[in-house]
């Protein structure tokens, strides 16, 4: 299966001193890969079928007590390169953690608050976020 050869990409041979190879997996890379395969298990429950879907990191904005709430969602730390969500006990989302992402959670830390007063705009550009901030009322 086309799909099989493309998870097996991130898994590399190491020659150790005895004599042997080592195999190891960039998690990271295989769990995006892994997005959409159809035999995808449980290690401690080999009968149970998961899906791994991809996602995209998400900026949410939301009003409270006047205010505006910027976040990244899901939240991330500064060294992942995946975040892997469970959705239900049988179903994993896999976001992407890519520079930009870094960069813009650099500016709103764990979360950004603005008065309300203020409008946000936000678009899409290439392929990360850009929030213009207009004074408004």
């Amino acid at each position: 299966m086309a799909q099989d050869r493309q998870v097996a990409k991130p898994i590399t041979s190491q020659y150790h001193y005895y004599g042997s190879d080592r195999y190891e997996v960039d998690a990271n890379e295989a769990l995006q890969l892994l997005a959409g395969h159809p035999a995808v298990f449980w290690q401690d429950a080999p009968d149970v079928r998961i899906d791994i879907e991809s996602g995209q990191i998400q900026l949410s904005i939301t009003e409270k007590h006047d205010q505006l709430c910027l976040r990244l969602s899901p939240s991330f730390d500064s060294r992942d390169q995946v975040v892997m969500v469970n959705e239900t006990p049988t179903r994993l989302v896999a976001y992407a953690v890519n520079e930009a992402h870094r960069k813009i959670a650099a500016v709103l830390g764990e979360k950004l608050r603005i008065p309300a007063t203020i409008t946000v705009n936000v678009s899409w550009q290439r392929t990360y976020w850009q929030a213009v901030i207009v004074r408004g009322k």
